[in-house]
């Protein structure tokens, strides 16, 4: 059995579900099981690396979200940079593991360059509840209010709340705490849902208005290829002996293969009874067959001594493994 990531696949780590600490972090739990769980990236910078913008509607949100606050008066891109005096409620919502918490992460990394002047202090953040569930809207209406009060007590002028987990019932609470803190300071509230029973209202149609709102969307073939990409490029080693390998070039995704990723969302092996595939259970799996060609291995495997007409015996067929994996299950 191999366990060697470097010598099977010239990787210096699982890209899909690191096990060795990534440079940088600070915060070793925050990278705990992130194969399941949201990255936090406003927790840590050293989270972005596995970030990926392309895949799915990542960096068109951002990019659609900086241009809303821009309008609002919050500069990142002047010296100095600044705030507007608006605050906003924003939505996300869309089905569990597309990407919700994450995108939200993002935007508020962004609103922090925007810096308040000397004298007004920095942003407060409060994004606890991307790391809590409620057992229903009476305890999450109960839970606002204590929120609402620590970010009372705070006493920030500008402030990022994420109300996360959003359950049916809790809406109007959390739109109250929204109206009521703004009178004394900015507050950009994040509702972040992933119960369609409130996609209706978070996307607009509802009696409260939400601006700017976010519809997150299963994952698609290109947002799954992007994705693939984007993680075997950063964890691809370049150095000797595998730089002199033309096949390994940085843009592949060996052991993985587009045409083959794109194949396999043709014909909806992922979706396993389910109407879509979301990047967290798409992430999960890939992680999964990934570990198992890993074990499957001999110990002494070293893939760069494979020469280029013998690669495909080592690629990951995306179709093939995840049977593998469902019959091992």
């Amino acid at each position: 059995m191999a366990y060697d990531y470097e010598k099977a696949f010239a990787l210096r780590d699982d890209p899909f579900k690191p096990k060795q600490l990534l440079a940088g972090l600070t915060n070793p739990p925050l990278q705990d099981s992130l194969e399941i769980r949201p990255l936090l990236l406003n927790s840590d910078s050293a989270l972005e690396l596995l970030y990926s913008r392309h895949a799915g509607r990542f960096k068109h949100y951002e990019e659609v979200f900086q241009d809303y606050a821009r309008g609002e008066g919050y500069r990142d891109d002047t010296d100095p940079t600044r705030v507007g005096a608006n605050s906003a409620l924003v939505s996300l919502y869309g089905y569990e593991g597309t990407g919700k918490t994450t995108l939200a992460q993002a935007m508020i990394r962004w609103l922090r360059k925007c810096e308040p002047p000397a004298g007004l202090g920095q942003w407060y953040i409060e994004d606890s509840w991307s790391s809590r569930f409620f057992a229903s809207a009476e305890e999450q209406i109960v839970e606002l209010g204590k929120l609402q009060d620590k970010v009372s007590k705070a006493n920030n002028r500008y402030n990022c709340v994420v109300v996360d987990n959003l359950l049916p019932g809790s809406l109007n609470r959390a739109v109250q705490m929204y109206n009521e803190i703004r009178v004394e300071r900015v507050i950009f509230l994040f509702l972040v849902s992933k119960e369609p029973e409130l996609f209706k209202e978070l996307s607009g149609e509802g009696k409260t208005i939400i601006t700017p709102r976010f519809n997150m969307v299963p994952l698609a073939a290109d947002g799954a290829v992007a994705f693939v990409r984007h993680r075997i490029n950063k964890f691809r080693l370049t150095n000797d002996p595998y730089k002199g390998i033309p096949w390994l070039a940085v843009d592949s995704l060996f052991p993985f293969d587009e045409a083959d990723i794109l194949k396999a969302f043709a014909s909806g092996v992922f979706l396993d009874d389910q109407p879509y595939i979301s990047l967290r259970q798409f992430n999960r799996t890939i992680a999964g067959m990934l570990s198992a060609r890993l074990k499957a291995l001999d110990k002494e495997f070293d893939i760069s001594k494979c020469p280029e007409p013998d690669k495909g015996k080592y690629v990951i067929r995306l179709m093939d493994g995840f049977e593998g994996l469902m019959k091992v299950a």
